[in-house]
């Protein structure tokens, strides 16, 4: 670090392959010939390398310094978009709302405007012949009505002691039955007037009785096969039938031939009722054998599984 490098550069006329060079100490510091004179006033000379100055050490320093710092701001500049860039920016970010507020707009109105398929649907829709929807009746007329209709759709046959007398030979030989002896073979005590039979034990009739939430009075019907009981409130007591004797039941069947007269609970199949609530005077009887399920029933009062 103490020597410095002289080397003599070779002019532009010489061999450019043909330098010298020499290392010299610090004490052997003279001044360098002058370089030889060239053809064209051009010339070569020694081109003196070694350590520079602390003052262009300190020069070198802080240029190096400025150009880094100038090529760091550069960089952090380009990073960054322009003007410009933010204003585009902007701009396509506005145009995306724009489209996306469109199509939206368009969609919902499509829903709102464009009519079903079919036409317009009725409001409740119609129902079809196996389900009837029911609401709370306004006087015992409407009652007695409703009662007729569910006997008539969702409830068993009934067959009274008079024509089961006359109809299966009980006592006699079926063809000596005539009305004359009907009326001659009273009905036994302990007999009802009638009894529900197992006509439809097999068939395709098919019911689905839905009631509006309110309170049915003096409502009473048998459920019969293939029948489902449905209240159609939040809660079991929003569908309450009251002021009635047995309100919707189950009770045995063909009370006159099977084990008279109290009838057989073991084929009372495929019925339900659920989500209604039951006040009956004489309780609520379900008298069923299998696939007959009870779903949130509210039974105020008793609960009878059995008839007889």
């Amino acid at each position: 670090p103490k020597s410095k490098a002289i080397m003599r550069i070779a002019p532009a006329d010489e061999d450019p392959c043909t330098c010298t060079a020499r290392l010299v100490g610090p004490g052997d510091v003279r001044p360098l010939p002058p370089p030889p004179p060239t053809r064209g006033g051009r010339g070569g000379g020694p081109l003196e390398i070694g350590p520079a100055s602390p003052a262009a050490h300190d020069r070198d320093d802080s240029a190096g310094r400025r150009a880094r710092l100038r090529r760091r701001a550069g960089d952090v500049k380009s990073s960054f978009p322009g003007r410009r860039g933010v204003l585009s920016v902007l701009c396509l970010m506005l145009t995306i709302l724009v489209a996306a507020a469109i199509a939206i707009t368009s969609i919902m109105g499509s829903r709102g405007t464009a009519a079903p398929r079919g036409g317009d649907e009725p409001n409740p829709p119609p129902l079809p012949d196996t389900m009837r929807l029911y609401a709370p009746p306004r006087t015992k007329e409407e009652a007695e009505e409703m009662r007729a209709e569910i006997e008539r759709i969702a409830s068993d046959p009934t067959v009274t002691w008079e024509d089961f007398a006359a109809g299966s030979g009980e006592g006699d030989d079926a063809a000596e039955s005539t009305p004359a002896n009907r009326t001659a073979r009273p009905r036994p005590d302990g007999y009802p007037e009638f009894t529900y039979t197992t006509e439809r034990h097999f068939s395709s009739r098919r019911a689905a009785l839905l009631f509006a939430p309110g309170t049915y009075e003096g409502l009473d019907f048998e459920v019969g096969y293939y029948t489902s009981v449905v209240g159609l409130g939040r809660r079991p007591g929003d569908v309450l039938f009251a002021e009635c004797a047995r309100g919707p039941h189950v009770p045995a069947l063909e009370k006159y031939a099977d084990r008279p007269p109290r009838g057989s609970g073991l084929d009372t199949f495929w019925r339900s009722m659920e989500n209604v609530a039951v006040e009956a005077d004489e309780g609520t009887r379900w008298t069923v054998s299998q696939a007959a399920p009870m779903r949130r029933v509210h039974v105020m009062g008793d609960l009878n599984l059995y008839d007889g």
